[in-house]
């Protein structure tokens, strides 16, 4: 088996509620009515064997919780809680180039020695060789629900390139020839509008098995405007196109810390844009924005909205991309996969410029 765009599967054409589609694995029957659920759905080995062939279990095969050792193997972990410290990353090439949030990256790379990505897999484990580097089913990994461990194999990444302004980090996977492993999740270029339904699968907690969650698109807007002081009406303009905001996509997922990094996908398991604060309150964050363009911290509304920011791809992951990863965005739409060779020989000539 290659590797392949998760997009071009089966799972893309069949029916909706189908066992294994991002529809059917995120609803529950409330009253006898079916009503889809924002509980966070653990997709533990047992839950992935169910699911096994459908558009879910498709789509984490390309997305792995991204995490740091020390140089004696050791995981780097949570200060206070002691569980593994990462976040999460996902595939876009067949060669095992990815995305990941630069916070996450950049904080792993500072505390740690190597950075790895743990990939699930649920049938037999690929065959490596110790010499590629690769570590089958890593002992001591978690400090957190060891009853529902799922099997994984371990990577070596590298970081190929990186924008602290975006946010975003460009990894490569470190092992050759081994595309068999993973699948990779293509972008859609379409636009989005309130009410359309999202899917993201991230490593919550950074835990071995990622967790999948439901929501929609949301334009939260007119409820931060409930703020109540009266000079600041030109600046809340401001804040509320403040460049976290306003390329940013704004739904109710509830992430958390692990998450950062996640794909935001829709039902064909199409990445719609790049998790990059989880679920808390997004009043307290325009409020702080306001504080620092004026000075004045409002006092709060009554209703404290909370949501999740996802990176745009149209303002945040495609200028990324191209200008500092010199990716030629349009190859990925023309059914040309993104090539290891290729990233080298652009990012070789930028640094030559």
């Amino acid at each position: 088996m290659s590797s392949k765009p998760i997009s071009n599967t089966k799972a893309d054409i069949s029916p909706v509620y189908k066992p294994g589609s991002f529809e059917a694995c995120t609803r529950k029957t409330v009253n006898g009515k079916s009503v889809i659920t924002d509980e966070r759905i653990s997709l533990t080995k047992d839950y992935l064997e169910n699911i096994k062939g459908g558009i879910v279990h498709e789509a984490t095969k390309s997305i792995g919780r991204i995490r740091a050792t020390w140089g004696d193997g050791e995981a780097v972990k949570h200060t206070t809680f002691n569980y593994v410290h990462g976040g999460t990353f996902f595939a876009i090439s067949p060669d095992g180039i990815g995305i990941t949030n630069w916070h996450v990256s950049h904080k792993l790379k500072s505390q740690g020695d190597q950075l790895w990505v743990d990939f699930p897999f649920i049938s037999e484990p690929p065959a490596f060789s110790k010499s590629e580097g690769a570590v089958i089913n890593p002992q001591d990994l978690d400090s957190i629900d060891d009853s529902n461990k799922i099997d994984i194999v371990s990577v070596p990444v590298v970081e190929l390139a990186s924008s602290p302004q975006d946010d975003l980090a460009l990894i490569a996977i470190a092992l050759p020839e081994q595309e068999d492993l993973w699948n990779y999740l293509s972008f859609n270029k379409g636009s989005l509008k309130n009410g359309d339904s999202t899917y993201e699968i991230g490593h919550f907690l950074a835990q071995r098995y990622p967790i999948l969650t439901a929501s929609t698109v949301q334009d939260l807007s007119y409820e931060l405007e409930d703020i109540d002081i009266d000079e600041v009406e030109e600046n809340w303009k401001m804040a509320k196109n403040y460049k976290s905001l306003s390329e940013s996509i704004i739904t109710a997922h509830k992430g958390g810390p692990g998450c950062s990094g996640s794909p935001l996908l829709n039902s064909k398991g199409e990445v719609l844009g790049v998790t990059h604060s989880g679920y808390y309150s997004l009043t307290l964050r325009v409020k702080n924005y306001l504080k620092q363009l004026i000075g004045i911290r409002p006092s709060y509304p009554e209703k404290n909205v909370l949501g999740s920011l996802h990176l745009s791809l149209e303002k945040r992951v495609f200028p990324f991309l191209q200008k500092v990863c010199k990716v030629n965005i349009d190859n990925l739409f023309q059914g040309k996969p993104l090539r290891f060779s290729n990233v080298i020989e652009g990012l070789f000539r930028k640094k030559t410029l």
